[in-house]
């Protein structure tokens, strides 16, 4: 292995090992933020939609970012104003180097509000957060489409129960 790589990769390891995890405010602007990859956004913000979108959650996307604004700033923004924070895995989001980033980043400020969601088997995970993720995480698995109307009923209840406000 590359000595910056195992380096870099022995950091993200102790940083989120050894990170305190914060009092929670007793407020958030924000229920959840659904956090997904550009190119899966229109295939699972529907199942969202019909499902948690509709309701007395209030949930923003990635999509509330808007253009024009700094994405990073405002992207931590609202990873402090959010209850929740709900990342949905596909090969395409752990392609992504952002999407990547903004899973660092959660680890790091805020890990105890992580609700993983692994929409479709991730091939080959090779960054140690989120191995760590899928191995701490407890993270729901989409049973997918063609899935019966039950089991698909069961994860969407999972999700609105672990995101109950407290």
């Amino acid at each position: 292995m590359n000595p910056v790589r195992f380096l870099r990769t022995a950091l993200q390891y102790m940083m989120i090992q050894n990170r305190a995890e914060e009092p929670e405010p007793s407020v958030y602007r924000y229920d959840m933020f659904v956090f997904v990859q550009d190119d899966d956004q229109s295939s699972i913000h529907t199942h969202f939609s019909e499902e948690v979108l509709q309701g007395e959650r209030s949930v923003i996307t990635r999509d509330n970012i808007g253009l024009g604004t700094v994405v990073l700033d405002r992207t931590l923004e609202y990873i402090s104003d959010c209850r929740w924070i709900v990342p949905v895995l596909t090969s395409n989001f752990l392609s992504d180097r952002e999407c990547v980033d903004f899973i660092h980043r959660v680890q790091f400020n805020r890990p105890h509000a992580l609700i993983p969601i692994v929409w479709e088997q991730p091939p080959d995970v090779r960054n140690v957060s989120i191995e760590h993720l899928l191995r701490t995480g407890e993270p729901l698995y989409w049973p997918g489409d063609l899935a019966a109307p039950e089991d698909k009923r069961n994860f969407w209840s999972a999700l609105l129960e672990r995101t109950i406000p407290r």
